[in-house]
């Protein structure tokens, strides 16, 4: 078994530091701890699986929905990490490309990722040693660590393209040092391994978990990841004649994706996100409507009909807020398919997004692109907004005003850019007259609750020479996740418990939508994962229906119009900016842009935002609005960034190791 051990180590590319390192870890909780002794006890056992999840949730692995080094939430178009200005974070080095093979700049999860997968492949070996356990236990054990590993390879396969399988068992250490190196599976290998593994766990996976276990792999999330990577793979990036990696190769010289386009993968993500749906396990989570809600617009058809088909009984703000608020505790939600309890990876984004005035950080900053992309509360876009419900660049907003339609959303004097915007504009965007409750802080007995966000040149949550760096570059920021009560450093402050989307239902509706959106000359019959039965796709208007009306009734929007249904292009176009908006925050955009091939058009746009240079003076008041380019926080793209480079020391160790394009 030691033999195993070392051998799975050097397989996968560790350091020689970390091998050494890691060995600790056979002994497991106990120096006198033998490997084979530790599968006889059922709470060592279970410790192992436990561990297993570290490589998922880790500080050195996942770096999705968080501050620290700044992860794929800040690197695509929406979001800017501001402090970089006077301290040594990331954020303009990945937004300009400037990281290299050799300098990832602490955003190297690979070692890691293969460390997990080897002790994921650890536990499915060994774990039927442990008799204290029953079978049921062992087999759902056994189907959560399949999971993880499978898990663990999908990030790695979105982050880096194709990556090397290794064997379950582990490499032989007598082989020479060229013969332990391993290749890089091709895209089509990789994805079916991964299917395959995921529809093995969903089989010994439970449907539900009790609230102790609401982390844990489920029967449901199995499939969802099977469905997430199969639309990676039939996303144009991995499916098209035009992706910018068509010549990635092995060591070989054989190509790791099979060129052309082929329909046929979108059916198979079709069908896969359909065997989530018809789980009948999960919806779209709503909030009762009550006397304080705020009402859309009136429309037939809508506002006289219940959830899902209308919002006649529901509270459209709420019931987005409430999904990424803490309000609601994580068993309360069934849409979510997948979350990470560990509240300090949203509280830094709470501490560093709530204004200077209430001793925050106050320099996580929102693009212009992002805040245009929300669409008027009649859910036209503003650049098409409707003369019931216009768009205005200029003026301030005035309750007195009887020209006016009251807009419930904001207080007086705030720019009419926000005024009668769709609910989740408020529930994301903090902007200049945002309110920011902050109740749980005592300092001061009421002098900072209900704070109204000043971000003029000169004001506090401004542009300060003194303070350069706490202002939002933008004039914009993340106010998603944020409750009414939360408050950091000041006195009695406290912020609500959270905890970070990693799936949610609404996403699968969406992929759904998305591949059947491309079926356009065939239908199907996919074998489901039992392989007992298939699962019939086709480009199904009437469905569509069904994954795009729910999603924006919940938030006080009506569907698509019909045109867009009919049009492949526009129903895409439509789609790309549904998902921008309502995954906002999550982590998603970055590898959107980058398996739609959008990448190189959005990802080379110039960051724009407020005039931070101008104050609320008489003839700078209305200037401050105009959009500005933010000459401090250049940005670009180039093609080889669609896929990350492999580490440099990784291709040193192991010779089969090929770099990705342009590296």
């Amino acid at each position: 078994m030691k033999k195993i051990i070392y051998s799975a180590i050097l397989g996968f590319g560790l350091s020689l530091a970390s091998c050494a390192d890691y060995l600790d870890t056979d002994k497991y909780f106990n120096d006198t701890l033998t490997f084979d002794s530790l599968w006889v006890n059922k709470n060592y056992t279970e410790g192992w699986l436990a561990n297993t999840y570290l490589s998922v949730w880790g500080s050195n692995s996942r770096k999705d929905v968080r501050k620290m080094d700044c992860g794929p939430l800040f690197w695509a178009d929406d979001l800017i990490f501001g402090d970089w200005l006077s301290r040594d974070y990331k954020n303009q080095i990945f937004q300009n490309g400037e990281y290299t093979a050799r300098n990832q700049h602490a955003n190297d999860p690979w070692g890691v990722y293969y460390q997990g997968i080897r002790t994921a492949s650890l536990f499915i070996m060994n774990v039927d040693k442990c008799l204290e356990m029953s079978q049921s236990e062992r087999d759902d054990a056994k189907a959560q660590a399949r999971f993880v590993r499978a898990y663990i390879y999908y990030k790695l396969i979105e982050r880096y393209g194709p990556v090397p399988i290794m064997p379950e068992e582990g490499l032989d250490v007598e082989k020479t040092y060229d013969e332990l190196g391993t290749p890089r599976n091709t895209m089509d290998e990789c994805v079916d391994f991964l299917c395959n593994e995921l529809s093995q766990a969903a089989a010994s996976l439970p449907e539900t978990r009790n609230k102790s276990n609401l982390i844990r792999a489920t029967k449901g999330l199995a499939l969802s990841i099977r469905a997430k990577i199969l639309i990676l793979a039939a996303s144009p990036l991995f499916n098209s004649e035009d992706t910018p990696i068509y010549n990635l190769k092995n060591d070989k010289g054989e190509l790791l994706i099979t060129p052309g386009y082929s329909e046929e993968k979108w059916a198979k993500a079709a069908a896969a996100a359909k065997e989530v749906i018809d789980l009948g396990v999960y919806e779209l989570f709503t909030v009762k409507k009550t006397a304080s809600t705020i009402e859309p617009p009136q429309r037939m058809g809508y506002s006289d009909a219940n959830f899902p088909q209308g919002w006649a009984d529901i509270d459209p703000y709420q019931s987005y807020t409430q999904l990424f608020d803490g309000n609601k505790r994580l068993g309360q939600i069934s849409e979510m398919i997948w979350a990470n309890d560990n509240n300090n990876n949203i509280y830094e984004l709470i501490e560093h997004s709530l204004p200077r005035y209430v001793k925050a950080w106050n320099c996580i900053a929102v693009t212009q692109k992002q805040v245009d992309a929300y669409q008027m509360c009649d859910g036209r876009d503003i650049t098409n907004s409707s003369s019931e419900y216009p768009y205005r660049t200029e003026g301030f907003y005035d309750a007195s005003n009887p020209n006016q339609i009251k807009c419930d959303y904001v207080q007086d004097d705030v720019s009419m850019r926000y005024v009668h915007r769709e609910p989740r504009f408020y529930a994301s965007i903090g902007y200049n007259g945002t309110v920011w409750g902050c109740t749980s802080a005592t300092e001061g007995g009421t002098t900072y609750h209900n704070y109204r966000a000043q971000y003029y040149k000169g004001k506090p949550d401004g542009k300060n020479l003194s303070e350069i760096e706490f202002h939002p570059l933008t004039g914009y920021t993340l106010r998603k996740y944020y409750y009414e009560e939360d408050a950091v450093k000041l006195q009695g402050a406290k912020v609500c418990d959270k905890y970070e989307p990693i799936v949610r239902y609404a996403e699968v509706l969406l992929w759904y939508a998305e591949a059947m959106n491309h079926l356009t000359v065939n239908e199907y019959d996919i074998a489901d994962y039992t392989g007992t039965k298939t699962v019939h796709v086709s480009r199904n208007i009437e469905e569509m229906h069904n994954c795009i009306r729910p999603i924006r009734v919940r938030v006080g929007l009506p569907d698509f119009d019909d045109q867009i249904y009919k049009d492949e292009k526009a129903f895409d176009t439509a789609l790309k900016h549904e998902r921008q908006v309502e995954f906002f925050g999550e982590a998603k955009r970055y590898y959107d842009l980058n398996r739609w091939l959008d990448a190189m058009v959005e990802q080379n746009m110039p960051i724009r935002g407020c005039n931070m240079d101008m104050s609320d003076a008489e003839g700078q008041k209305q200037r401050f609005y105009t959009p500005v380019i933010i000459s401090s926080m250049p940005k670009s793209f180039v093609e080889r960034q669609y896929l990350w480079p492999l580490p440099g020391a990784e291709l040193d160790r192991n010779v089969h190791l090929t770099q990705n394009p342009g590296w």
